[in-house]
């Protein structure tokens, strides 16, 4: 029985052995494994699935290289990369060589646009040490279509132009302009540090700045190493800077804000697209190399001023010269936005601050349109967009009056202008009566010694009994406080809502919502009595 069992036993091995070396290994089935590294964007998968003669062509380091170069941010920037393989309902029969052609097709998302591509995929049967199987014969249309031996991709990025911001008659207030970028050539500058001194002194940079950049790995003697990118109307620091020996400069594009301080805080500025906006953004097309809005309407506008990029994929062939375009996408430049600021009128407002701390903005009085908003004192947003310096910065946040503020965003205490409002609110809920006086006595006025220490004050005590007319004559703070308090909380705070208080404006420029008190109701009677004439925690 014993021996029966052992001999089943020896007999069903033999049988999974036939049945294992029966299974023909099928190219379809090699093919499609190929594709699933392919699709991953596995490089070194797909090197051990090519066959011998591809890999005596190229090695594994460089062939995964080549597709990372290729595929990468460096190159044509794939995204959404999608094989299809349809494997053939008959079956394949290899040719003369032993080789067997399967089709494929590719799509993809590149910096150029979509991309598509067909091809025939080579496949023969090799043994590679112990395992005999079907390899993939590779070749580098594999990687672009119309990619050859000796070849190489080049893929470019075509900016987009920024729209432009435009008062209300045409005039520029963020244009595209050119800068110049100073720098210097090292073969005519040589190790001459009293020279290296002179320029980081008139760039503002420091010597070891200067230094670092000419010491970077892709410096040559021959080549402009730029420093940093200046206004060209700063004409008399340029002029001393072409004097020095080995100084060059290059045109460069760059946004420009002619009005400078004028409307800094309304216009705003653009700069680098930082880390964080990055993250949230890169889904709509952003690169680390894009400008962004930061503050002002280049911030508010962005989506309308930043146009889209368009892209050029290309090849290139061994001697440098470009053969012919795969792909190219064009850019569609940023609209240019027009606005009701008339910037005559913005630049006379802001000459009469005269740089003292405040704000004022300009209302025409039948339309509506803001035709100025002015903001002092102010900075240019061009030194911002060229590069500030450390202590350019540290001097603006450290200047006590506050240049970076921008205070017609603000909310603030209206204090007298608020009278009338109050006013109202009496006349409608039939507290007071135009002619009806009250008799207030003195400059200081409290409700009971429950305020304790705290008191209202006027300016002038006319003498004699106050009616409405007269306390907005003599703007009396003492007659609106008690009139407040008549008025009552609740229903100060319903019927002020009526003129829009704590209502978001219709307004393109954000500004902070007007609010009557810090929470959901006034805290006590000093705060009710003071909102009366404008203060409190009225904003």
């Amino acid at each position: 029985m014993k021996k029966r069992f052992l001999f089943l036993g020896f007999l069903f091995l033999v049988m999974i052995s036939f049945i294992g070396c029966g299974k023909e290994l099928k190219p379809e089935d090699r093919f499609s494994d190929y594709i699933k590294s392919w699709q991953k964007q596995d490089f070194a998968s797909m090197y051990d699935f090519t066959s011998q003669s591809t890999q005596q062509k190229i090695k594994k380091e460089e062939f995964i290289n080549r597709y990372k170069k290729i595929y990468g941010e460096n190159g044509i920037e794939i995204n959404q990369l999608s094989i299809k393989f349809q494997p053939p309902k008959e079956e394949v029969k290899p040719n003369d060589k032993g080789e067997v052609s399967l089709p494929y097709s590719v799509k993809m998302d590149t910096l150029a646009g979509p991309y598509e591509y067909s091809g025939q995929a080579k496949l023969v049967k090799e043994k590679h040490g112990e395992q005999d199987n079907w390899f993939i014969v590779w070749d580098t249309s594999m990687i672009l279509k119309e990619l050859k031996d000796g070849d190489r991709v080049g893929a470019r990025i075509i900016p987009a132009g920024r729209g432009q911001i435009l008062d209300r008659n045409g005039v520029g207030l963020a244009v595209n302009d050119t800068a110049l970028s100073i720098g210097v050539i090292p073969e005519r500058l040589g190790e001459n540090e009293a020279v290296k001194l002179k320029i980081a002194e008139l760039l503002g940079i420091s010597l070891d700045q200067v230094n670092k950049e000419l010491g970077a790995k892709w410096v040559k003697p021959n080549l402009f190493v730029p420093l940093k990118t200046v206004a060209k109307d700063q004409t008399t620091l340029i002029s001393k800077l072409m004097e020095l020996p080995g100084v060059s400069s290059q045109e460069v594009p760059v946004r420009y804000y002619p009005y400078k301080e004028i409307a800094a805080h309304l216009i705003g500025y653009v700069g680098n697209i930082s880390a964080e906006e990055l993250g949230s953004l890169e889904e709509k097309g952003y690169s680390p190399s894009d400008l962004i809005g930061k503050s002002g309407f280049e911030k508010i506008l962005e989506e309308k001023l930043r146009g889209k990029n368009g892209g050029e994929i290309y090849i290139v062939d061994s001697k440098t010269n470009a053969k012919n375009v795969i792909i190219k996408k064009n850019p569609v430049d940023g609209e240019n936005i027009q606005l009701t600021i008339d910037i005559n009128l913005q630049k006379a407002i802001y000459d009469q601050f005269q740089k003292d701390s405040g704000t004022a903005v300009a209302i025409h009085p039948k339309t509506g349109e803001v035709l100025a908003m002015v903001n002092s004192p102010s900075f240019n947003p061009n030194d911002f967009v060229l590069g500030i310096s450390s202590d350019q910065w540290k001097a603006l946040n450290e200047d006590p009056k506050k240049p970076l503020l921008n205070r017609f965003a603000q909310t603030y205490a209206p204090g007298s202008a608020f009278k009338p409002i109050t006013a109202a609110i009496a006349l409608k809920s039939g507290i007071v009566q135009p002619a009806q006086t009250r008799d207030i006595n003195g400059l200081l006025w409290q409700k009971d010694q429950s305020w304790g220490n705290y008191y209202v004050k006027r300016v002038t005590d006319p003498k004699k009994p106050v009616n409405l007319r007269d306390a907005l004559v003599y703007s009396d703070n003492i007659y609106f406080a008690q009139t407040a308090l008549e008025i009552g909380a609740d229903r100060f705070l319903i019927e002020a809502k009526n003129f829009g208080f704590s209502e978001s404006l219709p307004f393109s420029y954000p500004v902070n919502r007007s609010k009557l008190v810090a929470k959901d109701n006034f805290q006590n009677e000093m705060q009710l009595a003071d909102t009366g004439y404008g203060q409190g925690r009225l904003q």
